[in-house]
């Protein structure tokens, strides 16, 4: 059976089954055409032009991502580093353990530190009943 291309108008011979299955195109590159132009909804969709944050260059938006303040994720995590993190260290430098954690985790750090100083990251104590449990579960 002969039937017309969406796209281009041109004619082109289909299987019955195929007519059954919808098919509509001559060829891929019609059907991709039509994917990327009409059927697309973001194509007809009003697209917003946005300036980064961080390098200055317009970059284009759909609706959906309204909402985006860099052009890529590179010039993201660049701006990131170079405002965000650093204003989260400022405000936390010159403050104390039991400032920034609360008194009981802070206890806990210290502890912590002071043994990772030492070269020992647990106990005496600890690493005895570390070697008691392992001489129980390997003895049965």
């Amino acid at each position: 059976m002969i039937i017309n291309c969406v796209i281009c108008n041109k004619e082109f011979e289909a299987k019955p089954s195929e007519i059954k299955k919808n098919k509509r195109f001559c060829s891929q590159r019609c059907y991709h055409t039509w994917r990327k132009t009409i059927h697309n909804p973001w194509s007809q969709s009003e697209k917003t032009t946005k300036v980064c944050l961080y390098c200055k260059g317009k970059f284009i938006v759909t609706p959906c991502h309204i909402l985006r303040k860099y052009c890529s994720h590179k010039c993201a995590m660049i701006h990131l580093h170079q405002t965000k993190f650093k204003e989260v260290h400022n405000r936390l430098r010159g403050k104390s353990l039991e400032e920034i954690h609360g008194k009981d985790y802070a206890k806990v750090l210290r502890k912590h530190f002071s043994e990772v100083r030492k070269g020992r990251v647990f106990s005496e104590e600890h690493k005895k009943n570390l070697s008691l449990a392992a001489i129980k579960r390997y003895a049965k």
